[in-house]
Formats: structure tokens, C-alpha cells, sequence
């Protein structure tokens, strides 16, 4: 069992787990984790010290190999509780924003619960009709959208320090391709915050953090 480790892909870095599989290494008594596009689409997989057409998947038998994770005892299996698809629904949407919430935090009054909103309608009464029914819908996409760009960071980038015109401080940098899907939400007029990590502390001798807006993306 390798505990809190990330499982992903050494090429691409992929999480999917339902695409993750492993291939040993010829020289070695180890396994590299690819997932499986990379091993049908990148040619130069194929010049590594890997024998790709051993790859298994890390999911077998609708579970994970027990090398990953620990099958649990019979002891274990009798105080396990069953739960329903809704309440593993709004559990993983609560880790979304608190990584360590547990089953019972599902009780708590200021936890999500997707079922209270109420259904659009091709016609309403009036216009509180219309109110009560779309207000609650736009905040949760509102707050789900600022949640998941909160959530993005970019670590080691390197920061160009420009001028401008106008005296302001323009900082040029540029994210690693492994990101790219994710940042892609990015838009011009979003608010991001440039923080020195722990090192660059430790060299600086200070913490430093600044907040601006996105001004330009250039593609590629």
C-alpha cells in the first residue's frame, strides 16, 4: 500500500485511475504507472527501457490491484456501513472544498445538499417565482466556478518583471503543459496572487505575495 501517495501518469500525469496501468522495467525490478493513452499514442515510450506490451491496469475486477491498496480483513468488512450513490455524490463534492470532511460532516446543516434546489420550469408564476428558482442556481455555479479557480496553482515558474507605460509592474511567465487543461479556465480579468514558495523565502529572507489581473495569454 503506498498511503497518501498521488497516483498519475510519469508521462503526462494523469490521475484518471480508470485509464492508470503499470509496466515493469526490463534492467530493474521496478514498474513505471503510465496511463493508457500515452502507451497506444506516444512513440517515444517505445524507446525507453519499458516493456510496454506487459501494461495491466491498476483497476481489475471493479477494485484496485492489492499491492495498491490493502484488501480490507473480513473484521473490517462486517463494520463497514452501507451507503447510497446520493450520499457518495454530495461526500465527494464535499472533499471538494474540504479535503478531509467525513461521513458525518453529511449531517451538518451548511453541507451541500443538491436535492433542496428547486427544478427550472418553462413557465413560472411571476417573477419571486422566477427569483427563488434561478438565484440559488446561478450562486452555487458562481461560487463553484471561483472554488475551482481558487483551487489552481502553478509551483516553480519561472516570473519576468516588465514596465509598462503607465509605471505598472507586469509579470510574464508561462505553465507547464501538465496544467494546461485545468488553466485553460483562465480568462483575461481573472485575479491570480504570485507567492514566493518556502525557497525562495529562505533565499530572500522574507515571504512576499501580490495580486493582480490576467492582462494577456498567449497560446502556446
Amino acid at each position: 500500500p503506498l498511503g497518501d501517495t498521488v497516483l498519475e501518469c510519469y508521462n503526462c500525469a494523469s490521475k484518471n485511475s480508470f485509464v492508470l496501468g503499470f509496466v515493469p522495467a526490463n534492467s530493474s525490478s521496478v514498474v513505471v504507472l503510465l496511463c493508457r493513452v500515452c502507451v497506444e499514442t506516444v512513440p517515444a515510450l517505445k524507446d525507453m527501457d519499458w516493456e510496454l506490451s506487459q501494461w495491466h491496469p491498476l483497476v481489475q475486477d471493479r477494485k484496485f490491484l492489492p499491492w495498491l491498496v490493502k484488501v480490507p480483513s473480513d473484521k473490517l468488512q462486517i463494520r463497514a456501513r452501507d451507503i447510497s450513490q446520493d450520499q457518495i455524490n454530495k461526500l465527494e463534492e464535499l472533499w471538494k472544498s474540504e479535503p478531509d470532511a467525513r461521513f458525518a460532516d453529511l449531517d451538518r446543516p451548511d453541507a451541500i445538499d443538491e436535492t433542496e434546489l428547486s427544478p427550472t420550469l418553462l413557465h413560472y408564476e411571476d417573477g419571486y417565482h422566477y427569483q427563488n428558482v434561478l438565484a440559488p442556481l446561478v450562486k452555487m455555479e458562481a461560487d463553484y466556478d471561483k472554488q475551482t479557480k481558487e483551487s489552481l496553482a502553478e509551483e516553480s515558474i519561472s516570473v519576468r518583471w516588465e514596465k509598462s507605460l503607465t509605471g505598472r509592474n507586469i509579470a510574464t511567465f508561462t505553465f507547464s503543459g501538465r496544467h494546461s487543461a485545468e488553466l485553460s479556465r483562465v480568462v483575461v480579468g481573472d485575479e491570480l496572487r504570485l507567492k514566493l514558495g518556502p525557497g525562495a523565502e529562505y533565499l530572500y529572507g522574507s515571504p512576499w505575495e501580490g495580486m493582480g489581473f490576467v492582462k494577456d495569454i498567449i497560446d502556446g
